[in-house]
């Protein structure tokens, strides 16, 4: 599941069918490769809060909405490591040897355990053989403006 196309969707109360807020950002813990919260836009109060990953399902009332139950929202507070989809073209990634370095525009997760697998990243004009994806597993240490590679 790509997550950049999780921002700015509507979270439908399952139970009632009424709009509950939106997802404004994804957080991402580089340390451990996982998805760490989802940062929500609630309806009424209109202010954000950070949940932790619930299970995604497409809504039954609104195509592109996702249904959730917010009663079961679990509050998280958020890292300063942590790292926002929104601005994940931010991020400095730099391979240990430091000869390689590469710009992230989305992430690719397992929509059941939240673990990243792989990090989308932006191609040069001249390398259109190089490839598209970086494994998670690639990575040795992160933050929330940068990402340490293993060479290779």
């Amino acid at each position: 599941m790509r997550l950049g196309s999780l921002s700015g969707r509507p979270v439908v109360h399952g139970i009632w069918g009424r709009i509950a807020g939106w997802i404004y950002d994804v957080w991402l813990d580089f340390r451990n490769a996982r998805v760490a919260a989802f940062e929500i836009c609630e309806r009424d109060w209109m202010q954000s809060k950070c949940v932790e990953p619930f299970a995604l399902q497409r809504s039954v009332r609104y195509g592109f909405g996702i249904d959730a139950d917010p009663d079961k929202w679990e509050l998280v507070e958020r890292d300063v490591h942590w790292a926002s989809v929104r601005n994940i073209q931010d991020v400095t990634v730099v391979s240990a040897d430091g000869d390689w370095t590469c710009i992230i525009t989305d992430a690719d997760c397992d929509p059941r355990t939240w673990e990243i697998r792989s990090f989308r990243i932006k191609r040069r004009w001249w390398d259109f053989c190089a490839p598209r994806d970086l494994a998670a597993a690639r990575i040795v240490d992160g933050g929330s403006d940068a990402l340490l590679l293993r060479p290779g």
